[in-house]
């Protein structure tokens, strides 16, 4: 290799770069500026320059049992980072890559290197430094943890030590600080190592040693997340949500997602962001608003304060943030129960109303201006109009693909009836190339089994096994335990029962059109496209080619005619389908696919799809969907959407000149879309009004001039406001009953 020129090694050879990065310590001051060539991993091929990438972590769970250890039993927690961890791994593959920028030997241009040691970038990396780090554990008597992989025990003459790793992080706990200081010897004779002495922050927790033991605080850490979206530049906000903004399409979705992955490794509050974050449907921008607003509200007392835990129920909880001197308080009341009713919970001698698996915020300890079950936002109904139809068989080409796919196993033997059971998701199982069965698991039982007798020919007959994943958890509980794929593979014929399990099987990964990346333009040019035949095939690629319809309107691709697969538009998928797949009502999860404007041009656009099994591309339209309608339902135990929090403001002679005030009522908030109006109150109920915006109706209780209300405040505007109070309606229509707002309009 050493001796060829680089571009005749074009497929085995990667490329570098380097990536420059000021290393910030947890007050906010520089530390140090850094230097690394990372390898374009992602340009790896896998069974070329890698095969196994999987390296275990340390939980989170764990770090906290073994600080909580450390309280119980007074031992000491030092920490240790490792420099440029991935660097220690040793290759187990032949790499080879480009010379780095800035290092090429002059008069050898052409030549490449070949890599001795692993480097941040390979894909293998991570696993290679955690078994380099095995290897060096248990060659000095360290034992591993049966529960955690990353926790390792050694049991010397004395006292006992253990070392906890979090990729390049460690912790040495002992009571001992002749053993730390000895387990450091040993590392640091190995690696390149700087001890930071005492635990002080570890995985964004800072770690506060007091009489009474270790305190936890992530204050730093939220300040960091606060900094990333802006939250640091602005003031407190003086209401949970401003209602002038316009209904925005489809925005905030992905915005929301990321900001609740940074903030749950805030794990100290990270069971209180898993209910925050689970909002009712269409969880969209109006709701990250009001959460934004909500986290600000309580701003002042998170980042000051140590959380407290106060029981309220069996499985009612509050959590509050509360300063020694008590001016700054914020609480959030947790309401873990799922059975269907709603809870009264006392809390700091007032009553609270707590729906089912929610959780209420409290930026003043005192007055509910969030509530996750009753999220003062409206909701609009979608009209969907077909524009394009790829009903004509000269719209589309096919390409078939060879059963390959995910998971390729194969052997040769004579058999009668074929039986694999799986641990999921899907299996299609072919015998001498002809599908002979198929299977999948369900949501809470991924276990399932594929039975067929099959057809064989005299001799040898082959068995191909096409084994599926549909979505995998990235966290949670023993995560390193949890197996899918094929478990056993049996065969009965006259002479019984033969289990082929544990023979040799070929493996493959991934499909030929994948491979090719028929999806895009280029790789279209690689498949061998044909027409659309009359007979539909699994494993059947199709393609077409569409124009991007007029307007601003969102694009969805109509795909209730398709059975299980992917979609790619522009070289860019737009997500699996399984239409096939039906919900318990016996109606598919999902038939309409968003397609970004953004992935569009104006003509000319290529539409793959990958069908896994029996589909018919003929029927698949483009639809732009249009909002017609907006809807708003507030009851009057609903927290008022507007809540004036005024802070109090100090006077030049330091007195209060102002207190806070908060809003008393629940209101209805209408918004068209742009360039339309309120043109027609379909419905409009003040009373106890029976369904939702899907589906309403009156109930026993209405007042009766609640159209005529709804229509002077509403008809022609593009947006209003309604009160939840009887005095706006005139009158009580039923005194002393609960009673809700019901208003839907129509937008044109």
């Amino acid at each position: 290799m050493s001796s060829s020129d680089s571009s005749f090694w074009k497929e085995a050879v990667n490329s570098s770069k380097w990536i420059f990065k000021r290393k910030i310590k947890a007050d906010g001051t520089i530390d140090k500026y850094k230097a690394r060539l990372v390898v374009k991993g992602f340009k790896q091929k896998e069974g070329l320059d890698y095969f196994d990438t999987y390296s275990q972590v340390s939980r989170i769970t764990s770090i906290r049992m073994l600080i909580t250890l450390a309280v119980v039993y007074d031992l000491q927690i030092h920490q240790i980072d490792v420099k440029n961890a991935f660097l220690n791994g040793d290759l187990e593959e032949e790499i080879y890559i480009e010379q780095p920028e800035g290092f090429v030997v002059p008069g050898k241009e052409n030549k490449v290197c070949k890599l001795v040691k692993s480097l941040y970038g390979l894909k293998q990396a991570p696993k290679q430094w955690h078994a380099k780090f095995d290897q060096t554990m248990l060659a000095n008597r360290f034992k591993i943890n049966e529960f955690d992989k990353c926790v390792y025990i050694k049991d010397p003459p004395n006292h006992q030590v253990i070392v906890c790793l979090y990729v390049d992080d460690i912790l040495i706990i002992s009571r001992d600080i002749c053993d730390i200081n000895a387990t450091k010897r040993i590392l640091k004779s190995k690696f390149d190592m700087k001890d930071l002495g005492v635990a002080d922050v570890i995985l964004g927790i800072r770690i506060h040693r007091t009489l009474q033991g270790l305190a936890l605080s992530q204050s730093h850490y939220i300040k960091k997340v606060l900094d990333k979206f802006k939250y640091m530049e602005f003031g407190i906000a003086k209401t949970p949500l401003d209602v002038n903004f316009a209904l925005r399409k489809n925005e905030g979705a992905s915005h929301f997602g990321y900001m609740m992955s940074l903030a749950l490794f805030i794990d100290l509050i990270m069971n209180l962001l898993s209910c925050d974050s689970g909002l009712l449907r269409q969880p969209k921008w109006g709701h990250l608003k009001e959460l934004h607003a909500a986290v600000k509200l309580c701003l002042e007392a998170i980042l000051s304060a140590f959380p407290t835990m106060h029981s309220l129920g069996p499985l009612q909880e509050a959590y509050i943030f509360s300063g020694d001197s008590g001016t700054k308080c914020s609480g959030f009341l947790v309401n873990r129960d799922n059975s269907g009713e709603s809870v009264t919970v006392q809390f700091q001698n007032l009553t609270y109303q707590l729906p089912p698996k929610s959780i209420s915020i409290l930026p003043d300890c005192k007055i509910v201006a969030f509530n996750t079950a009753k999220v003062s936002t409206q909701f609009y109904t979608r009209t969907y109009r077909p524009v394009f139809k790829f009903d004509s068989a000269e719209k589309w080409e096919q390409f078939q693909e060879c059963d390959q796919s995910d998971s390729w196993e194969q052997e040769s033997e004579e058999q009668a009836k074929l039986s694999v059971q799986s641990l999921g998701h899907v299996l299609h199982a072919f015998v001498n190339g002809n599908l002979v069965g198929y299977g999948h698991g369900q949501f809470r039982n991924t276990t399932f089994t594929v039975e067929s007798k099959v057809a064989l020919n005299k001799g040898t007959n082959q068995i191909s096994l096409l084994s599926a994943t549909v979505g995998l958890p990235n966290s949670g509980a023993f995560l390193e335990r949890r197996s899918l794929g094929v478990r056993s593979v049996m065969i009965q014929d006259s002479q019984g029962l033969k289990n082929f399990t544990d023979i040799s099987w070929g493996y493959q990964v991934g499909l030929l059109g994948e491979k090719l990346q028929i999806y895009t333009w280029e790789g279209a040019k690689c498949g061998d496209w044909s027409r659309l035949s009359s007979s539909t095939q699994q494993f059947t690629w199709y393609k077409s080619i569409f124009d991007a319809p007029n307007g601003d309107d969102l694009i969805a691709l109509n795909m209730g005619s398709m059975g299980k697969g992917e979609a790619w538009v522009n070289g860019q998928s737009i997500g699996r389908y399984w239409v096939s797949f039906h919900t318990p009502e016996g109606v598919p999860s999902q038939t309409w696919y968003n397609v970004p404007r953004s992935f569009l041009k104006p003509e000319d656009n290529v539409l793959v799809l990958f069908e896994e099994e029996i589909g018919n591309p003929l029927n698949i339209t483009i639809d732009t969907i249009s909002i017609t309608q907006v809807c708003a339902h507030v009851t009057d135990s609903n927290p008022p959407p507007v809540i004036s929090w005024r802070k109090y403001e100090t006077s030049k002679d330091h007195k209060p000149s102002k207190r806070k005030k908060h809003g008393s009522r629940p209101k209805v908030y209408l918004n068209c879309p742009p360039r339309s109006n309120n043109s027609k109150i379909l419905f409009a109920s003040f009373g106890n009004p029976s369904g939702n915006c899907d589906d309403c109706a009156t109930g026993l209780c209405h007042s009766s001039n609640s159209k005529a209300i709804v229509e002077k405040a509403c008809l022609g505007k593009k947006k209003c406001t309604i009160a939840h109070s009887h005095k706006k309606f005139g009158r009580d229509p039923c005194p002393g009953l609960h009673k809700s707002l019901l208003v839907d309009v129509l937008c044109g």
